[in-house]
């Protein structure tokens, strides 16, 4: 990824921001499988997560040690400053409470409106504005990127390993191929 001079970006700045955000796809995905295949109600299916971000869950101790251990990374953006700090600038703690409603929100628009919701209207303006304004690394993302978004679904690549076929995601994703790859060096092992 490139800056505004031309040069290549820090890991870490390319990474984190705007321009490293492209169309978000799972939302799509899901409820394309559920029309496809599904035969829950499809708000039934959601509430559960809805009551979870109303309701809010406990910070774990190993979640707070993650929030102390990334308070520079999660202190970058408001939304994420504002979720796992506590006003004064701390980190949440173990045992905090931590709620979601602007995250319960959403939900309900998917649920009671399916991806449309997300891909028209006012989340996916929220989304846009949000990457085109990230601070030091603002990206590209816009409407006609969720307007154009299709579930492209692609053969999977699957390997061997002793007695399993061990499968993943096709290209252009690489998961699966460097997954198969790791398995073939490390098969001459009993792992």
């Amino acid at each position: 990824c490139l800056g505004d001079q031309g040069h290549p970006l820090q890991l870490y700045d390319a990474v984190v921001g705007g321009r490293s955000v492209a169309t978000p796809g799972t939302v799509k995905l899901l409820w394309d499988t559920h029309q496809k295949y599904g035969k829950l109600e499809w708000k039934k299916i959601i509430q559960p997560v809805i009551t979870l971000a109303e309701q809010g869950f406990e910070v774990s101790p190993r979640l707070a040690s993650l929030i102390e251990k990334d308070t520079k990374r999660l202190s970058r953006f408001p939304a994420t400053k504002a979720y796992f700090f506590n006003p004064d600038g701390s980190p949440k703690t173990e045992g905090t409470l931590l709620k979601n409603p602007e995250y319960a929100q959403t939900l309900t628009a998917i649920a009671e409106q399916g991806a449309k919701a997300f891909y028209q209207g006012d989340i996916a303006t929220d989304i846009i504005k949000t990457v085109q304004n990230a601070p030091g690394n603002p990206g590209v993302l816009a409407q006609p990127d969720f307007d154009a978004f299709q579930i492209k679904q692609r053969e999977p690549v699957c390997a061997a390993y002793q007695s399993y076929d061990i499968c993943g995601m096709g290209p252009p994703s690489s998961g699966a191929l460097t997954v198969g790859q790791i398995l073939a060096i490390t098969e001459q092992y009993d792992l």
